[in-house]
């Protein structure tokens, strides 16, 4: 991925690939949604993600599918320590 990311949440950048239409199953309302393109938390691989394009708080997925953990927060990496 190339340019400045479109999204940031904790140090970690999301590149907004494309929007879908998308027909709700609830109510059969359409609607669209957003698919974002990151790298994973854990291993570094890339995946995508997708979300409604309404919501403000942006993608909430921090790792690919083969290290997904709901509710876990993401470790920090440790600094350098300068010499």
């Amino acid at each position: 991925m190339t340019g400045a990311p479109d999204f940031i949440r904790g140090g970690q950048g999301y590149w907004k690939v494309h929007n879908v239409p998308h027909v709700r199953k609830l109510d059969g309302q359409p609607t669209m949604l957003t698919v974002w393109k990151s790298f994973c938390a854990k291993c570094g691989g890339p995946f995508e993600t997708t979300i409604s394009a309404a919501d403000e708080r942006g993608p909430q997925n921090r790792r690919c599918f083969d290290h997904r953990a709901p509710g876990r927060a993401v470790e920090r990496r440790k600094r350098k320590k300068k010499k």
